[in-house]
């Protein structure tokens, strides 16, 4: 029979006492890594789809088309959990000031008026898992002056 010192001094099966007490906390942090890039590059498809929206209604023949703003977002975010994506065009003058985008001749001396597309998405991606009730909002909005094209 060993006495106590001796048995304190020894190593053996000291490797595995450590892995056993060091593997939970390594593994939550390898998830959590793993978490943070599936959210960080999902959060970047719906920068990318509002932005592929903006583009597409930024074409002078597509400003007035909505739907078709958000088709083409939606289109670029196929597969984000959640997604949603709002298109909107409005007009004002240099000075600022609103008008109706059918109106030529409202900015008088300001010239012509300018044309904005706004597209805003937004998704609720989930945390860690699908099945868990936690989870986080992004939004991206992209907003883009385009062409006069004359009315709406």
């Amino acid at each position: 029979m060993k006495n106590f010192r001796q048995w304190r001094r020894e190593q053996n099966g000291s490797a595995q006492i450590e892995f056993a007490l060091m593997f939970p906390v390594m593994l939550v942090m390898l998830l959590g890594a793993i978490n943070f890039g599936v959210i960080l590059m999902q959060d970047i498809r719906v920068v990318d789809s509002a932005r592929a929206g903006a583009e597409y209604g930024m074409l002078r023949a597509h400003t007035t088309d909505l739907t078709g703003i958000q088709n083409v977002a939606k289109a670029s975010a196929a597969g984000i959990p959640n997604y949603a994506v709002t298109a909107v065009n409005y007009c004002s003058c240099f000075n600022g000031t609103a008008i109706s985008c059918g109106s030529y001749t409202a900015c008088g001396v300001y010239g012509l008026p300018n044309v904005y597309v706004k597209v805003t998405s937004t998704a609720t991606l989930p945390l860690l898992s699908s099945h868990l009730p936690v989870s986080i909002n992004v939004q991206s909005v992209a907003l883009v002056r385009t062409a006069w094209t004359g009315g709406s």
